[in-house]
């Protein structure tokens, strides 16, 4: 299943996105993005955290901007700063 969810420090959850079977393609990233705007309102601040998977490098890093959406992007993976992974 891959999940996309966008959480409101006010009222939760504000939007939900599943995909059973399949991973999200580009599309899928700029629908997600467009309806983001959209429920949080023209004027208020938006910011998405993504992981380091390769479907974020390009699709949203365009749409996001364009719509004042500010992009945060995880560190790289680094299982020598992770104790779990010794």
């Amino acid at each position: 299943m891959a999940v996309f969810a966008a959480i409101s420090e006010r009222s939760g959850c504000l939007l939900q996105m599943y995909k059973l079977g399949a991973a999200f393609d580009a599309e899928d990233i700029n629908n997600f993005l467009h309806q983001l705007r959209q429920r949080a309102g023209k004027h208020k601040k938006v910011a998405v955290f993504w992981d380091n998977a390769r479907i974020h490098s390009k699709p949203g890093l365009v749409t996001a901007p364009q719509l004042g959406i500010e992009v945060i992007k995880n560190a790289p993976y680094r299982p020598d700063l992770n104790g779990i992974e010794f």
